[in-house]
C-alpha cells in the first residue's frame, strides 16, 4: 500500500512488477506507434491470438527475458484466453509518457549547460573585476 492508501504493483508481487516494467520499456522502445505495435506482435488489428501465438511473436520480435505467459495473462484482462487490438490500448499513453520524459531530459540538459555556461562567465567576470581592483588598489 503507498502514502495514497492504495495497492501497488510492487506490493503483490516484485518479480512479476520487475518483468511488466521491463516489457513496457522494451515495447515502448521497439515500436513506434501502435499499428507498428499490431503489426509486428498481431499481424492485423483484427487478429486475436492466444499464449502460444503470442509467445511466439514476442520471441520472432526479439524479446528475450521470458515470462511470456505471464506478460500475455497480464494483457488479457477479460481472461478471453486471446488478445487483441483492444488489449494494447495502454501503448499510446506509455508512449506519451516516454515521449515527455525524453523531453523533460533533454530540456534539463539544455538548461543545466545554460546554467554552467553563465555561472562559468560571471566567475570570469568577477574574477577580472578582482583582478582590476587589485591592480588598481595595490599596482
Amino acid at each position: 500500500v503507498d502514502g495514497n492508501g492504495e495497492l501497488g504493483l510492487e506490493a503483490i508481487d516484485k518479480g512479476q512488477t520487475k518483468i511488466w516494467q521491463e516489457f513496457r520499456h522494451w515495447i515502448t522502445d521497439k515500436y513506434e506507434n501502435a499499428d507498428a505495435l499490431v503489426s509486428g506482435l498481431l499481424g492485423s488489428k483484427d487478429t486475436r491470438i492466444g499464449v502460444e501465438d503470442f509467445s511466439e511473436s514476442l520471441l520472432n520480435e526479439g524479446w528475450r527475458r521470458g515470462c511470456e505467459a505471464l506478460i500475455f495473462a497480464s494483457l488479457d484482462i477479460e481472461r478471453a484466453g486471446t488478445i487483441g487490438t483492444w488489449n494494447f490500448r495502454w501503448f499510446e499513453l506509455e508512449k506519451k509518457r516516454v515521449r515527455l520524459r525524453e523531453r523533460a531530459q533533454l530540456n534539463l540538459s539544455e538548461n543545466t549547460a545554460r546554467l554552467r555556461f553563465s555561472l562559468k562567465r560571471a566567475a570570469h567576470s568577477d574574477l577580472a573585476e578582482f583582478k582590476a581592483f587589485l591592480q588598481h588598489k595595490y599596482g
